[in-house]
């Protein structure tokens, strides 16, 4: 009987916890505070969008969240210097923000820093849990600019098993022109 009673206290106290939103990450609660921001990047309103999370910044800067979403609007609005430290800050901030990894080792590749990328890029693949395809494409790029063959068609196989049509297509371009992949 006294167990009857101590497991319903317990379920009647997580039952509550839950239901006050007590579960959410502070990801989640962000995501669901600025989702007019995070609306626009997936609009392509990029330019709104980097403006939008500057002024949250502005107000909240522990907002990894903000940080990382004006990340992506400047790396799609090319401004990859800025990208490369919203991500930074983002990861400071919030070190499970997969997209932060993901955005400034593409803009450290896009820069022609092929060794920085790479961390950031194993990063993200394992933040996205080996699901992501453009990371393993990224970071075959990454590879082959480095002249490092075997690992870029080891991560372009990767990719392309994961449905990227992109790697698919570097790959078949790659065994024409080097016939060594």
């Amino acid at each position: 009987m006294e167990a009857i009673s101590i497991f319903s206290l317990l379920g009647l106290y997580i039952g509550i916890r839950l239901l006050l939103g007590h579960h959410k990450t502070p990801e989640m609660k962000d995501r669901e505070k600025y989702r007019e921001g995070v609306r626009l990047v997936y609009a392509n309103r990029f330019e709104e969008a980097r403006d939008y999370f500057t002024k949250v910044i502005e107000k909240n800067p522990q907002s990894g969240l903000a940080w990382a979403f004006r990340a992506e609007a400047n790396y799609r609005l090319g401004n990859l210097y800025q990208c490369i430290a919203d991500c930074s800050r983002a990861t400071k901030i919030d070190y499970t923000l997969r997209n932060s990894y993901l955005f400034k080792g593409m803009a450290l590749y896009d820069l022609g820093e092929y060794q920085e990328a790479i961390p950031e890029l194993d990063m993200a693949i394992w933040q996205f849990r080996e699901k992501h395809p453009e990371t393993f494409r990224y970071r075959g790029l990454c590879f082959y600019a480095l002249g490092q063959t075997q690992k870029a068609r080891q991560d372009l196989l990767k990719a392309q098993a994961r449905g990227d049509e992109e790697a698919n297509y570097l790959l078949m371009h790659l065994y024409k022109k080097h016939d060594v992949l």
